[in-house]
């Protein structure tokens, strides 16, 4: 076990190197202006682009290569911000042609997306979904990042408002326990919103360490405490459950 292990973890180094050196002869390419390519500086970008888009398609992780790469470089006076969207652009794009070509192998055709994550959760599987839903995604995308971008907007202003207001370690104090009380009583009283009790029978064996009770009767245990009062992975198990059909857990869509 142990062997296929130190197998598996230099199968995954092997395609981080490959993707390293892929990076580096890119400048290297017989095409016209290619030569404005090789310089260190530019070769250090290309060669963390690649680094990146190894670790994503080892992983199925394209936001993981992304960061993978900033921690390994950030040091380097070479990584800029412009070096963080071009190497997640470069993983999403290898990650998107690892699951098309993966389909075609597998399949003859590629119809739909290839799953490449590897990291399972368990017996936990989500459908590949088809090739129609990738604009749809795209737009999902754009809304998404339009909302991280008024979530920094609001943090951004909000550290200068505390930089400003809370200038005293008991106001430090203060805020602390103030955000702690409210985080921990919106987790501990959102169940009672949604107060639904369903039973355990309905689960599958390999969930039910993920079941809450909280307030339900013997047998039984609620959904949105299950998510809540559950730890990251097992909330997130929660969730991808419930794609499972029969034996998951279903959260209530409202």
């Amino acid at each position: 076990m142990e062997l296929w292990s130190e197998v598996y973890a230099w199968e995954k180094k092997a395609q981080w190197h490959i993707g390293a050196n892929i990076g580096a002869a890119v400048a290297y390419l017989p095409l016209p202006k290619f030569d404005y390519l090789r310089n260190d500086w530019i070769k250090r970008e290309l060669i963390a682009a690649g680094v990146s888009a190894g670790v994503s398609t080892a992983f199925g992780a394209p936001v993981g290569g992304s960061l993978f790469a900033y921690e390994m470089s950030k040091p380097n006076t070479f990584w800029r911000f412009g070096v963080l969207w071009k190497s997640f652009f470069s993983c999403a794009l290898a990650v998107l042609v690892q699951s098309v070509v993966r389909k075609l192998m597998t399949t003859g055709h590629a119809n739909d997306v290839s799953a490449v994550h590897e990291l399972k959760f368990k017996s936990t599987f989500v459908e590949s979904p088809t090739m129609s839903t990738l604009p749809a995604a795209v737009i999902l995308g754009v809304i998404c990042g339009l909302l991280g971008s008024i979530f920094i907007w609001v943090n951004t202003n909000l550290n200068k408002k505390r930089k400003k207001y809370i200038t005293k370690n008991w106001h430090k104090l203060l805020e602390v326990v103030l955000f702690s009380l409210a985080t921990s009583s919106v987790f501990y009283w959102a169940p009672h919103l949604y107060n639904e009790c369903k039973p355990a029978s309905e689960i599958a064996d390999e969930n039910l360490s993920l079941l809450v009770q909280y307030d339900c009767k013997d047998g039984e245990y609620n959904p949105v405490a299950t998510m809540f009062e559950n730890e990251e992975v097992g909330a997130i198990r929660t969730i991808m459950s419930g794609f499972d059909g029969a034996g998951g857990i279903r959260l209530p869509p409202h």
